[in-house]
């Protein structure tokens, strides 16, 4: 079931089998990137998980390495758009952090 999930994350996100190993291009609509973001996370979550049950799955392993990244650019996106996703990735002397929704509002979440 785990293995089924994980060929279908990796089927709609990263499959370096047909030469999709490249990083995703920030669109410039940020809720475009945040439902992104979203879809990322959830699927190196389930890696995590697959690999908690098979750590010495290096197929599995590649696939972390490059969720990790790919969400990593994703939340760098984010934060250099002026909506970073902790207290800790705001740079300079604007204090971004408290603009905009928070996380339990509506608008923060569609």
């Amino acid at each position: 079931m785990i293995n089924n999930r994980m060929n279908r994350a990796r089927q709609t996100l990263y499959n370096p089998d047909n030469g999709n190993s490249s990083m995703p291009q920030i669109p410039s609509n940020v809720r475009a990137t945040k439902e992104k973001l979203q879809k990322v996370s959830f699927a190196l979550v389930e890696a995590v998980l697959y690999l908690d049950a098979y750590p010495n799955c290096e197929k599995a392993k590649r696939y972390y390495a490059e969720l990790k990244k790919e969400r990593d650019a994703l939340v760098n996106a984010l934060s250099k758009a002026g909506m970073p996703m902790s207290a800790m990735q705001v740079e300079g002397n604007d204090w971004v952090w408290t603009k905009g929704p928070w996380p339990w509002e509506y608008e923060a979440n569609v």
